[in-house]
């Protein structure tokens, strides 16, 4: 064994990759084989392969593994002509030319689980962010307990609705997410905030992506007895709808302008659907940096045409101001030109009619005040420099 794990994947024939890959999960092997379990899972796809199902290793701990299947012979691939499928609800591509492509592929090996298995060793490899919803309910289970001792003790009594213990549904949806949570933070995104209700928050190339990963609803078409008690958290939601029995998760932040649903069937699991859904968040990252980077270069323009806008808006108003004090100093050349002739006519008609006082003032004085008002209209006093210093001034 030694001497063959020692040399590159790549490098065994099918035969030797084939007795590898059911003896050691693919995840512990890859590294062995100078790869990792997403190289290792579809380099076996590419060579025809079968690997372990999801779940076969947690079966093959209690002794419930299937049997290994043949290994079948090889059948060269038949050469198609490639075909592009647009996304569905929009002409853009989910992922743009830049992007790298997050197939299945990559994310082929996902932590598997067990639909039906609830052991507790199942429930306490939870991701510890869904283990803390498992705290955060128990928590909430003694503090209702401890409410309803103390009123049973006060005098008006009355007890508060019992929080009832982790239903399967419960804990399936905390399997699923945990699944879906230890993928994402494989293919190096991280786990923000994640509520009880199932409302959680993917950071993915620094971009935050909300999703809600809950049961599907349906509106009830007749009261149901008990209807909520598929449930330890009936308030979550709606009155009038009932569980379909399936998981949905949904994308609250729009991709592309649009959202992304997926609904689990009878005949399609959550544990088929989520390699989709790992690829479509780890996608989500990059085309959400890009609209972002577009919202900042928009936002920047914006900012941009407003602050020339402003300067232009402020040179406009200086402009009218000194163009405004131009007109000014052209008005008070004209009115000074025509009080000096009018004080011209003042001192020939003293002269005729002598001197007399105003106010204690004689007539001759007054003649001055107002040759020196006059004077001072003048708008070359300081010349025509003065002048357009004092007009740029403005």
């Amino acid at each position: 064994m030694n001497d063959i794990v020692t040399r590159p994947a790549e490098e065994m024939s099918r035969e030797e990759l084939y007795e590898l890959v059911w003896q050691t999960p693919m995840s512990k092997l890859g590294a062995q084989l100078a790869t990792n379990g997403p190289g290792l899972a579809a380099l076996c796809r590419k060579r025809q392969i079968p690997t372990p199902p999801l779940g076969y290793w947690q079966k093959k701990a209690v002794g419930r593994a299937p049997e290994m299947p043949p290994l079948p012979s090889f059948e060269p691939p038949q050469k198609t002509s490639p075909s592009i499928k647009p996304a569905r609800g929009s002409g853009r591509p989910l992922v743009p030319a830049s992007v790298p492509s997050r197939d299945a592929e990559s994310v082929a090996e996902l932590t598997p689980f067990d639909e039906n298995d609830e052991s507790l060793d199942h429930m306490r490899a939870l991701h510890p962010k869904v283990k803390a919803w498992v705290a955060e309910h128990r928590q909430l289970q003694e503090s209702r307990r401890a409410e309803n001792r103390q009123r049973s003790r006060d005098f008006w009594g009355g007890s508060l609705r019992h929080i009832s213990d982790l239903t399967a549904r419960d804990r399936y949806r905390f399997r699923v997410t945990s699944t879906l949570f230890r993928a994402i933070e494989k293919q190096g995104g991280q786990i923000g905030e994640a509520k009880l209700t199932g409302k959680v928050t993917f950071l993915v190339s620094d971009q935050e992506l909300k999703c809600v990963i809950a049961e599907k609803m349906s509106r009830a078409t007749k009261i149901i007895e008990g209807a909520g008690k598929w449930t330890a958290f009936p308030h979550h939601h709606q009155t009038g709808l009932v569980s379909s029995g399936f998981l949905r998760v949904r994308f609250d932040t729009y991709v592309n302008g649009r959202s992304r649903d997926w609904i689990e069937t009878s005949k399609k699991k959550m544990a088929i659907i989520l390699p989709d859904i790992v690829s479509a968040i780890i996608a989500a990252g990059p085309l959400l940096a890009e609209a972002a980077r577009e919202r900042e270069e928009r936002h920047r323009r914006y900012e941009q045409e407003q602050a020339e806008r402003r300067e232009r808006q402020r040179r406009q108003e200086i402009d009218h101001r000194r163009w405004s004090q131009f007109q000014d100093h052209a008005e008070n050349w004209r009115a000074r030109a025509r009080l000096l002739v009018f004080i011209e006519e003042l001192r020939h008609r003293l002269q005729i009619e002598g001197d007399a006082d105003i106010e204690g003032r004689p007539l001759s004085e007054w003649i001055v005040w107002a040759e020196e008002r006059a004077l001072s209209l003048d708008p070359f006093q300081n010349g025509l420099k003065g002048l357009f210093e004092t007009i740029s001034s403005a």
